[in-house]
């Protein structure tokens, strides 16, 4: 039974490291461990991909120890409440652990509601600042695809890869800066990206560079990821096929360079967000962000609508 940080940093966490296809430069993580809980085997698998070695590591390592808390905690915690705060400090609606953290093989679960906006870190402040930021990232992802007025960004090309093309698009944002990183190599007929909301355009640039580089190694390799959904796989499997141009001149027309005087600034509120502090120990903590008015790819999916769908995994 895990009690402490202490007890997670003496895990038998097993790593996997290499130089990330077609972009030497970025060191990509893979990071992971089993464990039962009543007999049943479960896996715990985080990643991490940069240039700078040590945070690849530390990524991979802290997003593995976020799934196992998420599992074992869920499966632990059944019907324990749990009480969310606003902004204000204000309590909102207290509910079942279960109902903070759905998933798909929990009997709570619900299409289109998923993990988005769960984070681990050192502290309960730091932990809510980052489910806030990946609250953020869906959302302006969904107002990048499904939205209907080009978005102003920076768009800046990167020749750190060896094959097609890699561009950010950038911009300020409510908690700092958000950057989109796309990868499009029309020759092997695959289109992925990377995102990331930041304090600093640098950060959220280099972290978003990160996932779109981490992502192309793993469909340019082949492998297939452990998705617990099946729409999960096919939108990872559709990365690499005949929807690949289609993609990258859907994201060119919603993305307008802020040099060229289109398109307008973009941003979401955050007002409505309850953070349910779901583990607090000392070194760290699980918080979950809870929107119901706010707009993620994750809610958006399901409406019909004549576009091409879109990448994020």
């Amino acid at each position: 039974m895990l009690r402490s940080a202490e007890d997670l940093h003496r895990l038998p966490v097993r790593r996997h490291e290499h130089a990330a296809a077609c972009a030497p430069e970025f060191l990509s993580v893979s990071a992971g461990l089993t464990f039962s809980i009543a007999g049943e085997q479960h896996s715990a698998l985080g990643f991490g991909c940069s240039r700078t070695p040590e945070q690849a590591r530390r990524s991979a390592q802290w997003e593995t120890y976020e799934r196992l808390l998420m599992v074992a905690e869920l499966s632990g915690s059944l019907g324990r409440p749990v009480t969310g705060r606003g902004h204000d400090g204000k309590a909102a609606a207290t509910q079942a652990f279960e109902h903070i953290v759905p998933r798909p093989w929990h009997d709570t679960y619900r299409q289109g509601q998923d993990a988005t906006g769960l984070a681990v870190h050192t502290t309960t402040e730091a932990a809510q600042r980052a489910a806030e930021r990946e609250l953020l990232e869906r959302a302006l992802l969904a107002a990048i695809w499904y939205g209907t007025t080009p978005i102003t960004s920076q768009i800046t090309e990167h020749t750190c890869v060896t094959t097609g093309r890699l561009h950010t698009y950038s911009f300020p944002c409510r908690l700092g800066f958000f950057s989109l990183a796309a990868w499009h190599d029309p020759r092997s007929q695959i289109f992925v990206t990377g995102s990331a909301v930041r304090d600093s355009l640098h950060d959220a640039t280099e972290h978003a560079l990160g996932e779109a580089v981490m992502v192309f190694d793993g469909v340019w390799q082949g492998k297939t990821p452990r998705y617990s959904t099946h729409a999960s796989r096919q939108r990872y499997a559709s990365l690499r096929g005949d929807l690949h141009a289609l993609r990258a001149q859907h994201l060119e027309t919603r993305l307008a360079d802020q040099q060229a005087g289109r398109g307008r600034p973009f941003d979401v509120p955050g007002d409505d967000i309850a953070f349910y502090p779901l583990i607090k120990w000392e070194g760290a903590c699980l918080v979950r962000a809870v929107s119901h008015r706010m707009e993620t790819t994750s809610t958006i999916r399901a409406r019909s609508r004549n576009l091409p769908p879109d990448p994020f995994t």
